[in-house]
């Protein structure tokens, strides 16, 4: 003999209730991680502004030491070099030549990374016209690090006395 199962009316209460506690359930428990997931990403994002606002103060800072650097008077003991400006020359090129003369190839290769910035930022910073002539010199941008010296095209140094 089979049985038939049917359903009452206090079952079809009961199924309902069952029902409608998991989806309130499920909406609470929703609602929760959309909550704890909102508070995480707001604490995410707050570091990574963070994160963004050192790195910027530090790139302001990187680029004030370099002006500064470019703008400083040097005496002639500091020129490594001397850069000729020809039609259709630019300042990077001959400088990178010249830092790579005065340490040699091997040394060049490893501090290339770190002083390539510096002296290219130093180049970009001036026009050149056929005929003029820049210093490149060698020069501790950031002494805090102790890093060595960094490299800077400038304005031709033309005496022992520090320019003004």
């Amino acid at each position: 003999m089979s049985e038939i199962q049917t359903n009452t009316p206090e079952d079809n209460k009961f199924l309902k209730r069952a029902a409608a506690t998991v989806a309130g359930l499920g909406l609470v428990g929703t609602g929760a991680w959309a909550v704890g997931s909102n508070i995480q990403n707001e604490h995410s994002h707050e570091i990574a502004q963070e994160v963004a606002d050192e790195r910027q103060s530090k790139l302001e800072s990187y680029d004030f030491s370099v002006e500064s650097a470019i703008n400083t008077a040097y005496d002639t003991s500091r020129v490594i070099g001397e850069i000729n400006v020809t039609e259709g020359s630019n300042l990077i090129d001959p400088a990178l030549s010249i830092v790579e003369s005065k340490l040699g190839s091997d040394v060049y290769n490893d501090v290339k990374a770190r002083i390539y910035s510096p002296l290219l930022d130093s180049a970009k910073a001036h026009n050149p016209q056929p005929g003029e002539s820049y210093s490149v010199v060698s020069v501790d941008i950031n002494p805090a690090q102790a890093d060595g010296d960094e490299f800077i095209v400038v304005e031709n140094i033309s005496s022992n006395e520090p320019q003004s």
